[in-house]
C-alpha cells in the first residue's frame, strides 16, 4: 500500500487492512483541542525516512491517534512510533 515496504497494518477481525477515509481527529472524536502532526525520523525501514503522527497533547505527553499510545515527543526525534500515511493533494493539480 502507498509504496511502502516492511510495514505492519492494523487489521480487522477478518484480517483486512483497516483504512479510514476520514481524519484521525474526527475518528477519535477530537473537537476542541489543539491538533498536531508530529514529524519524526523513522528508525525502521518502510520505504521512506520520515513519518507523521496525528496527535493531541495530554499533559507533557502526546496521544498518538494511530494506535492510542502516549508518547514523549521532541522535535526532530527518531522513533518507531505508529505513524499515519497522510497524503495532501495539491489543489492546483485539479485546475479548478
Amino acid at each position: 500500500m502507498f509504496g511502502t515496504t516492511n510495514c505492519e497494518y492494523f487489521r480487522d477481525e477478518n484480517g483486512q487492512v483497516i483504512i479510514y477515509n476520514e481524519s484521525h481527529f474526527k475518528v477519535a472524536g477530537i473537537e476542541n483541542e489543539h491538533r498536531y502532526f508530529l514529524s519524526t525520523k523513522l528508525t525502521v525501514d518502510i520505504g521512506y525516512s520520515r513519518g507523521m503522527i496525528p496527535a493531541v497533547k495530554r499533559g507533557e505527553q502526546y496521544l498518538d491517534l494511530v494506535d492510542g499510545t502516549m508518547i514523549d515527543y521532541t522535535p526532530g526525534m527518531e522513533s518507531a512510533y505508529a505513524i499515519a500515511q497522510i497524503a495532501f493533494i495539491n489543489k492546483a493539480n485539479f485546475d479548478l
